[in-house]
């Protein structure tokens, strides 16, 4: 994430927080810092917010990762792309039912605001199936 350096004499207000002479501010954006009056010091790490990607091309679980560099992951969207084939979706557990059930070009997105989801057990079928899934932190 980049980190910008306050290099005026006095006192300036950077996304809504005041910023006292030589004071360092660290945030997700990248900002116009020459015109804000600021110097950039480093732009990294990089923000990415993509905690899990793959491509899956057999029936297995998929678990959503707990933390992201050390920090607890509570609020995240999972999206799915059904490129080939067809999915049966269930979360947490296989009784878990109905089943989201996608089909070849379907795509289908969950927030999730709060913890509730920590599996997700994919059965695919049809002629060579492929599902993206992709897990992306909020």
């Amino acid at each position: 994430m980049p980190k910008y350096k306050n290099n005026t004499t006095g006192s300036i207000t950077v996304d809504g927080y005041r910023l006292e002479s030589n004071q360092v501010y660290e945030t997700n954006a990248y900002l116009d810092y020459a015109t804000l009056g600021l110097t950039l010091v480093t732009d990294t790490p990089m923000y990415n917010p993509i905690i899990h990607a793959e491509e899956v091309t057999a029936s297995k679980t998929v678990t959503i990762p707990t933390t992201d560099n050390g920090t607890f992951v509570n609020k995240f969207l999972i999206h799915f792309y059904q490129e080939a084939g067809e999915s049966s979706i269930v979360f947490n557990n296989d009784t878990n039912t109905p089943a989201l059930l996608l089909y070849t070009t379907a795509r289908w997105n969950i927030r999730q605001f709060s913890r509730t989801i920590n599996d997700i057990r994919i059965t695919l079928s049809g002629a060579s199936p492929s599902l993206w899934v992709i897990i992306e932190k909020i």
